[in-house]
């Protein structure tokens, strides 16, 4: 009985500092996401646009190049 009673509050203290550092890096990953949220979603955006304009602009190009070879 005196072991468990002298190892449980060193178990217990450690799961609280972990609990702590678990929160911690979330907090602090969570504010990263927010000070950065901007560019991360301006880049994006702008990969998608340029994704999209080179889908539908080969498209376009390919039609515009059969119909003048017609």
């Amino acid at each position: 009985m005196a072991v468990t009673s002298t190892t449980s509050p060193i178990i217990m203290t450690m799961q609280s500092d972990c609990r702590k550092f678990l929160y911690m890096l979330y907090m602090l990953f969570a504010f990263f996401i927010w000070l950065f949220h901007i560019p991360i979603f301006r880049i994006l955006a702008s990969g998608m646009k340029v994704f999209v304009k080179n889908n539908i602009g080969d498209k376009h190009h390919k039609e515009n190049i059969e119909s003048r070879q017609q």
